[in-house]
């Protein structure tokens, strides 16, 4: 099944673009690499030719910014499942059917179509198939690639073979997972201050480029007429790759 946006019962760690995401974002890319070669190397041809590798790079990239917004979407809406699945517990109904109260508290919240209210769906159908809970909920995990679901499964499975109460568990699972979800919303809100503040310094040198083009041509004439200035500027270029590779890389929260 297609793991694009909005789907369920996928991998979340493969992200599948439709045709309209792969022209916009390819586009994106496309028009960006163009650019940033024109601005280096004063080639129109070369800008046009390269781009195409700029797009599929872009495309590939993007791939797992989405993947992760997917893997936080689906994290958020798993601690609302734990506290409606908490509830449900506390009012007396077994675990099978706190999932369905579950799913219904998730209905009035986010709607039918979001990634848990979907998940949910699929585990009480299951259910009635006489599919074991702790399998359906390690399977859950190990699609989503989110940790809070793979230590939830883990713990219920230990809960339910040893025999403890499973309220009580459940609830201090579901207390934990809620506080490590607002530590992770507030490093998430802090650093995207500073991933702005790297854009505007990834940008500063284009700008540079383009205001030394625009108002002084001649000052960089040396660095495109001539071989040692081509070489100059693809080690620039390549440098210039490196630090915004490298600048996305430490700011990359995994969820």
């Amino acid at each position: 099944m297609s793991a694009g946006g909005g789907e369920s019962f996928m991998n979340y760690g493969v992200y599948r673009y439709d045709k309209k995401e792969f022209i916009i974002y390819f586009s994106i890319g496309y028009c960006i690499a163009a650019v940033i070669l024109f601005l280096f190397y004063h080639r129109v041809f070369l800008a046009l030719v390269l781009g195409f590798f700029g797009g599929y790079i872009f495309l590939k990239c993007y791939k797992k910014v989405l993947v992760e917004k997917r893997r936080w979407q689906l994290t958020m809406e798993f601690k609302d499942a734990m506290d409606a699945l908490s509830a449900a517990l506390a009012a007396g109904y077994s675990m099978d059917h706190a999932m369905s109260e579950a799913r219904k508290d998730l209905l009035l919240l986010y709607g039918r179509e979001t990634l848990m209210t979907q998940e949910l769906k699929d585990i009480c159908t299951k259910l009635t198939l006489s599919r074991p809970l702790d399998e359906l909920l390690k399977e859950l995990g190990q699609r989503s690639g989110v940790e809070d679901i793979l230590i939830f499964a883990q713990i219920y499975v230990t809960a339910r073979r040893s025999g403890g109460n499973m309220v009580k568990i459940m609830k201090r699972t579901a207390g934990n997972i809620g506080e490590k979800m607002e530590v992770k919303r507030e490093i998430r809100t802090m650093i995207a201050g500073k991933r702005m503040e790297a854009v505007c310094m990834m940008v500063v040198p284009l700008g540079i480029l383009l205001y030394l083009n625009t108002l002084s041509p001649d000052f960089l004439q040396p660095l495109y007429q001539t071989l040692a200035g081509g070489i100059f500027m693809t080690i620039s270029l390549l440098v210039y790759g490196v630090a915004v590779w490298w600048g996305f890389r430490i700011m990359r929260i995994q969820t």
